[in-house]
């Protein structure tokens, strides 16, 4: 039951967010069966100059040479690969998926970053946070109920009826 929290650069149209909301949901429901409507995608968007990464701040006229330092003098920077955007998600999940499975889900995520946002594979940051699923909750229910797939989908509940 994962909600992803995506903070991007400003992203140029709905019709790119549309696409990486479908996408997103899409990949993550496929790759770790679970029903569409479990999952719930946020983009946030910032400023490019509210960012950083190895130090450097975005409006440096070497940005990418900056952020790719391997110490305080080597870049693996060969200047093919501008850093036009930067992404950073950050997934809370029930700890039931193996690390296969997040592996494949944080390669799926990363190329997705790369086809719609444009951010370079080095410049998605990935962190998946687990938890019990008694630590989720939707529709007054936990996830360590065992209908919580049918209790959480009710439309409206009365909470001085006990479930």
């Amino acid at each position: 039951m994962p909600f992803l929290s995506v903070d991007t650069w400003s992203v140029p149209s709905v019709e790119v967010k549309k696409q990486f909301l479908y996408a997103a949901t899409r990949r993550t429901s496929e790759l770790l069966n679970i029903p569409p409507d479990k999952i719930q995608v946020l983009i946030r968007e910032s400023a490019p100059e509210n960012w950083s990464k190895a130090g450097a701040h975005v409006t440096d006229a070497d940005f990418a040479a900056k952020t790719r330092l391997t110490d305080w003098n080597t870049s693996y920077d060969d200047g093919s690969s501008p850093i036009e955007n930067m992404t950073i998600i950050t997934i809370d999940v029930w700890n039931v998926y193996t690390q296969e499975q997040k592996d494949a889900w944080v390669r799926e995520l990363t190329l997705l970053c790369g086809e719609t946002f444009g951010t370079p594979a080095d410049s998605t940051l990935i962190l998946v946070r687990d938890m019990a699923p008694g630590n989720w909750g939707q529709t007054g229910v936990t996830g360590a109920s065992a209908k919580f797939l049918a209790d959480s989908r009710r439309l409206h509940v009365d909470f001085s009826v006990k479930m």
